[in-house]
């Protein structure tokens, strides 16, 4: 009887090892992975590097969430129907950050989108680094875009009020931050270095933009270059504080006195 006793308990054990087991099994992850072509409507990091056969890279599906690429990257097909490597359109206090993201037509995207922040990725080799159209509010730093094969940074279309602190715009064919009738946005501390065109261009429909401690080295127009006319620095219609320019082809600024 002692036995049998024994063997029946060795059995409710067994069976609730197994029943926990299974309740484990079944339990969904804490995060969803990302591939190829997803469209992530929850916090995400990334665990591998992605290599795309075709786009897009990876959309962001919802407001609020963070996507972490954990210095991984995201791999385009490097042709000229290459896509976007992560897209933002539309989207609003959404984190992007430490992503890699290599070989697209875009690589960055942020269209109608405001209040996100990204911060430490890196846009290589795509047509443009991080592309921001109709977007307000958003925050960049310490983000690098590094031979691309138009521009690094690009404002466009009425982008306004945003902040870009310390980020890098390196070697890349056209001009490094190029703000395109986009106004009130601040820079502070960024670096623009190596590039093809200006390291920092204006159009004459860009005002009440603020540029302060910016670095312009070696690029191979102008180290600012600004077209708007008005009350600002040097008759522009934009505010330059203390911003360096070494060794730029065409100059230092044009007109002269937007930098030292």
């Amino acid at each position: 009887m002692l036995r049998q006793k024994q063997t029946s308990g060795f059995i409710v054990i067994g069976l609730l090892v197994t029943f926990t087991l299974g309740v484990f099994m079944a339990a969904k992850p804490a995060y969803a992975a990302a591939t190829c072509g997803s469209t992530i409507t929850s916090n995400t990091t990334l665990t591998g590097n992605l290599n795309c056969a075709t786009p897009p890279g990876i959309t962001i599906g919802a407001n609020g969430i963070t996507l972490d690429c954990a210095r991984y990257s995201i791999t385009g097909p490097g042709s000229s129907l290459a896509g976007t490597g992560i897209d933002l359109s539309g989207r609003t206090k959404v984190t992007v950050k430490n992503c890699i993201v290599n070989n697209w037509v875009i690589g960055f995207e942020i269209s109608s989108s405001s209040g996100n922040v990204l911060a430490g990725n890196t846009a290589s080799s795509n047509g443009v680094g991080f592309f921001f159209s109709s977007s307000s509010g958003n925050i960049l730093t310490g983000n690098t875009a590094s031979n691309n094969k138009a521009v690094g940074f690009y404002f466009a279309s009425s982008s306004s009020q945003n902040i870009l602190t310390g980020n890098a715009a390196i070697s890349n064919v056209q001009s490094g931050f190029y703000f395109d009738t986009s106004s009130t946005n601040t820079l502070k501390a960024n670096i623009a270095r190596g590039n093809g065109g200006d390291g920092f261009y204006l159009n004459a429909l860009s005002s009440g933009n603020t540029l302060t401690l910016n670095a312009a080295i070696s690029n191979e127009g102008y180290g600012y270059e600004d077209k708007s006319s008005g009350l600002g620095t040097a008759g522009t219609a934009n505010r330059y504080v203390g911003n360096w320019a070494i060794g730029n082809k065409l100059g230092a600024s044009n007109p002269p006195g937007l930098a030292r």
